[in-house]
C-alpha cells in the first residue's frame, strides 16, 4: 500500500465526486466539492480507508500540492523485512512519549521490542539510532522509506560525514551530554575527537562548531530534564514565553478558558440544586474585549465539556442582538485567526477539531497548568473574581473542597442560570468594556475595538447550524431496527436514521449488532446528530420522548425523573364493600343446595389378607354393603370456602 500526502489545492475524485482539498492539517482535511454549497470535513483515516479502497483517487496536483509513493513493489524482502522490524520500534517509542523521549525511555524501549522480537542486544538498535529514525519518520508524514535509513522523503544537502562518523557523535551526545550533571559541552567535543581518533582514524572528524551547533539544536526541555530532573524541566516550561504572540490588529490572536466559580445554581422549575458554576470565556488579546462566553454546570463527576466549548465559538462568532438589561449594545464578535486553548480534554476533542476545521479557523494547544501561555484571559479572571462574582448572593471565595462545602453551596444556592446570564451581560457591556484597561493607556476596550472596527479584517459569518451539529462528545452505540438509538432511557429516531440502516445492514448477517457513531450533547437532549460512516456526514436525529424540549439538559431530566411522584399501585378484589352482600347470599345458597357427595364413593382402601380370607370363609364376599359419608361433610365444605375467602383477602392485600 502506498503512502500519500496531501496539501491544500490538490484536486481529488472521490466516489466520482470532484474537489480540491482545501484544508489539511493531522487531525482534519476540508474537501470543496463541486456538487456541495459548504465545505465537507473528514478525517485521515477515514480518507485512507477510502484510498485503500481505490475510492479516493488523486486527480491533478496543482501549485502547493504533493503526491509521493512508498515505492512498496520496488523493495526486495530484506527491505520489507526491515521496515517491519524498525516500525515495531518507532511505533512503541512513538505511544510511550508522547513527543518526548528520554534515555532511560529509549533503552526500555529497545530491550522490550528486541525481546519480542527475538533479537539479541548486538542486533537491535541503538538509542541514537532509533531516536534519529522516529524523527524522520515523524517529519516525513510516517513514510515507511525513512525507516530504511538510507531514503527521505525530502532529499538535504547530503552530509560530508560518514554515516559511522554521524552515529557516534549521536551515541557521544546521548551517552555523555545527555545524562544526569553531565560533562559540558567543552568536555563532550574533547571525549568525541579522542574516541573518533581512536575508532575511525580514517574517517573525517567533525569541527568542534559544528558539534556545540549540533547540541544547540536539541530541545531545550530534553536537555534539561536529562541533565537536571524533571522539576528542572517542568519550571522551564512553565516559565517559558518566547512563543508568545503579540498581536497587530484585533481578532489576530484570542485566548480561550474556563473559570470555575464557587456558586451554587437552582433549577428554575423545581428549585433544586443543580451544581456550582463554570464559565467559558473568549477574549482578544489585541482589545482585550470578551467576544463570548457559555456556561455549564458542574455537578457529580461533571466538569468543562466540549459541547460548552463549542457553545463559547458559536457565541463568539456572531453578533450579539440588542438586550433590555444593559445600556450599551455588545458589538464586539468574531472568532480569532489564531485561537489559544489548554491542552484539557474539553478542548482536544474530535468535534472541537471539526468545528474549527469547518469554519477555517486555527488552534493552538498550550500545556494545560500554565497560566503564562495565556496571560490576559487569566488576568481577566482575576479582575472578573473580584469584581462580578463576589458580588453574586452564595458565592464562596474559598478553595477548600469536600462534602462540608458541598452542603453549604447547596443550602446557600439562590440563583437561576438566567439570573447569572443577565448579570454576566451586564457586567460585560456596561462595566468591564466601558472601564479603562491599564494595558490599553487607559482607554476603554470597546473604544478601542470601535477605533480599529473600520481597519480589521473581516471575521467570517459561520451560520449557528454549523457548531449545533458538533456540540457534544463523540459516542458509539447500536442503532436498532425500529427504535433507532438508545441513550440514558431516551430513543432517538428519524426516517433519515432507518435509511441508514437499511444502508448499513444489507450484507450483514441479522445477529450482527449495527455499531454506529454520534454526538450526544449533555446539554440539549433533544436532538443527537448521527455520523454517516459512508460520507462522514451528519444526521440530525430527534428524541422520540415528547418530554424533552429543546434545551433540556441531562440534569433536568434525571431531576424530573425522580421529583415525578408514583402513585401505589391499586388492586380490584372480591374483599370489598359493595361486593359482601353478594358474598354472603353465595354461602346461604351453597348451605341450601342438596349434598351430591353423597353419590360419590370413597377410595377403596386396601385390606389385609387375614380379613380376605376370613370373608370368604363366611360366604360375604359377594354381598353389597352402603358406605355412609362422613357426619361433617358440610361443615368441611364451609371450612373450604372460608379458607379460600380469607387466602383470597390476603391476596388482595399484598395487590
Amino acid at each position: 500500500m502506498s503512502n500519500f500526502l496531501l496539501n491544500p489545492n490538490t484536486e481529488i475524485s472521490w466516489a466520482n465526486r470532484h474537489g480540491v482539498i482545501h484544508h489539511v492539517d493531522p487531525k482534519s482535511v476540508l474537501i470543496d466539492f463541486d456538487d456541495a454549497a459548504e465545505l465537507e470535513f473528514y478525517t485521515p483515516s477515514a480518507i485512507y480507508t477510502a484510498y485503500a479502497n481505490n475510492v479516493f483517487k488523486i486527480a491533478t496536483t496543482n501549485t502547493g500540492g504533493t503526491y509521493i509513493t512508498n515505492g512498496t513493489t520496488n523493495r526486495t524482502q530484506a527491505e520489507q523485512k526491515e521496515i517491519k522490524r524498525m516500525r515495531a520500534y518507532v511505533t512503541r517509542l512513538d505511544e510511550s512519549g508522547k513527543g518526548k523521549w528520554g534515555k532511560a525511555r529509549q533503552k526500555r524501549i529497545i530491550k522490550e521490542v528486541g525481546e519480542q522480537l527475538g533479537e539479541s542486544p548486538d542486533k537491535r538498535p541503538s538509542a541514537s539510532t532509533l531516536a534519529r529514525r522516529l524523527k524522520d519518520w515523524l517529519q516525513s508524514g510516517m513514510n515507511p522509506n525513512t525507516l530504511l535509513g538510507n531514503t527521505k522523503v525530502r532529499k538535504p544537502r547530503k552530509s560530508s560525514f560518514s554515516k559511522e562518523t554521524l552515529d557516534l557523535i549521536d551515541d557521544v551526545i546521548f551517552e555523555q551530554y545527555l545524562t544526569k550533571n553531565g560533562p559540558n559541552k567543552e568536555e563532550c567535543y574533547r571525549y568525541f575527537k579522542q574516541l573518533h581518533q581512536l575508532k575511525l582514524p580514517t574517517h573525517r572528524c567533525i569541527g568542534r562548531s559544528a558539534f556545540i551547533e549540533r547540541l544547540d539544536d536539541l530541545d531545550p526541555y530534553e536537555v534539561t530534564l536529562a541533565r537536571k530532573g524533571a522539576e528542572a524541566a517542568r519550571r522551564l516550561e512553565n516559565d517559558y514565553a518566547g512563543e508568545l504572540i503579540i498581536p497587530t490588529y484585533p481578532l489576530e490572536c484570542v485566548e480561550l478558558d474556563a473559570v470555575h466559580l464557587n456558586v451554587g445554581i437552582l433549577d428554575e422549575k423545581t428549585d433544586e440544586y443543580l451544581g456550582t458554576l463554570i464559565v467559558y470565556v473568549g477574549i482578544d488579546r489585541f482589545t482585550r474585549c470578551v467576544l463570548g462566553y457559555s456556561m455549564s454546570i458542574k455537578g457529580k463527576g461533571q466538569g468543562e465539556n466540549s459541547a460548552s466549548v463549542i457553545e463559547l465559538l458559536k457565541h463568539m462568532s456572531q453578533p450579539k442582538p440588542d438586550m433590555p438589561h444593559t445600556v450599551n449594545q455588545w458589538a464586539e464578535f468574531g472568532l480569532g485567526r489564531l485561537n489559544l486553548l489548554d491542552g484539557g480534554r474539553a478542548n482536544i476533542g474530535e468535534n472541537i477539531s471539526a468545528v474549527l476545521a469547518k469554519t477555517q479557523v486555527a488552534r493552538i494547544i498550550t500545556p494545560t497548568k500554565t497560566p503564562k501561555k495565556k496571560p490576559f484571559v487569566e488576568r481577566f479572571f482575576k479582575t472578573f473574581r473580584g469584581q462580578f462574582a463576589s458580588k453574586l448572593p452564595g458565592y464562596s471565595p474559598s478553595r477548600m473542597r469536600g462534602e462540608v462545602l458541598e452542603e453549604n453551596f447547596s443550602s446557600s444556592a439562590c440563583l437561576y442560570l438566567s439570573e447569572v446570564k443577565e448579570a454576566l451581560d451586564f457586567y460585560i457591556v456596561d462595566v468591564y468594556h466601558q472601564s479603562g484597561h491599564s494595558g490599553l493607556d487607559n482607554q476603554a476596550p470597546s473604544a478601542v475595538w470601535k477605533h480599529f472596527e473600520n481597519s480589521m479584517p473581516l471575521s467570517p459569518m459561520i451560520r449557528p447550524e454549523v457548531f449545533d451539529a458538533y456540540a457534544g462528545t463523540m459516542q458509539e452505540g447500536t442503532l436498532q431496527k425500529s427504535k433507532g438509538i438508545q441513550k440514558h432511557k431516551l430513543f432517538y429516531q428519524c426516517p433519515a436514521l432507518r435509511q441508514l440502516y437499511r444502508d448499513l445492514t444489507k450484507n450483514k448477517k441479522p445477529k450482527d449488532r449495527t455499531k454506529i457513531k454520534y454526538i450526544y450533547n449533555r446539554e440539549d437532549l433533544s436532538c443527537i446528530y448521527v455520523i454517516n460512516p459512508n460520507d462522514m456526514s451528519t444526521i440530525c436525529v430527534p428524541c422520540t420522548d415528547r418530554r424533552i424540549s429543546k434545551g433540556m439538559t441531562l440534569t433536568q431530566f434525571k431531576n424530573r425523573e425522580t421529583e415525578t411522584p408514583k402513585a401505589e399501585k391499586k388492586a380490584f378484589t372480591e374483599a370489598n364493600e359493595m361486593l359482601s352482600e353478594a358474598k354472603k347470599r353465595q354461602l346461604g345458597r351453597k348451605k341450601k343446595a342438596p349434598s351430591k357427595s353423597k353419590d360419590k364413593l370413597q377410595t377403596a382402601q386396601p385390606q389385609k389378607d387375614e380379613t380376605l380370607d376370613e370373608l370368604t370363609a363366611t360366604g360375604h364376599s359377594g354381598d353389597t354393603h352402603v358406605i355412609d359419608p362422613p357426619e361433617n361433610t358440610a361443615e368441611q365444605t364451609n371450612e373450604t370456602d372460608s379458607v379460600f375467602s380469607n387466602s383470597n383477602a390476603a391476596y388482595s392485600k399484598r395487590g
